[in-house]
């Protein structure tokens, strides 16, 4: 039965490989393995703006980035401003632009890493639901800054480095 599953999902991942259907090869493997998925679509000659609407939708999908976070902090550094826009979509562009820095940030749980935001209570309810009672708070320039998402109503800030 497993491996009937998993054949499934590989000739559905090579059909949207084929068809060029970038998000659906990427959902076809399972989370842990999406970054690696992207990598292999880059290899491919995937189109770069493509690409970033694709990680935008894996970052989403994930939740847990310490195995993976040297991964996205490599993407981030090297990202330009278009990448950054094609990665949070015209919605969440247009607030990143409202936004004043520097900007107080705050992130509750675990240690370091790349996800803040800018809500208090949010990083309150992070930092109760993860069994880590601390809250912290920086304030970060623009640069530092790679990406603001409302996708999740956590009104979230990734960092192009993780901090704590």
């Amino acid at each position: 039965m497993a491996e009937k599953i998993l054949e499934e999902k590989m000739e559905g991942a090579r059909g949207a490989l084929k068809r060029g259907e970038w998000d659906k090869f990427v959902s076809l493997h399972e989370k842990h393995y999406r970054p690696s998925a992207v990598d292999y679509l880059e290899s491919r000659g995937a189109p770069s703006n493509e690409i970033w609407k694709v990680l935008r939708r894996v970052w989403l999908m994930l939740e847990n980035f310490e195995d993976t976070q040297m991964w996205w902090e490599q993407r981030f550094e090297r990202a330009n401003e278009e990448d950054a826009q094609l990665f949070m979509g015209s919605e969440n562009w247009a607030k990143f632009l409202d936004l004043k820095f520097p900007l107080k940030i705050y992130r509750g749980g675990v240690a370091k890493g790349l996800s803040w935001t800018v809500d208090e209570a949010q990083a309150e309810w992070f930092a109760e639901r993860l069994g880590e009672g601390e809250v912290r708070e920086m304030e970060v320039s623009k640069a530092e800054v790679f990406a603001f998402l409302e996708d999740r109503k956590e009104s979230e800030i990734i960092l192009r480095k993780a901090r704590w």
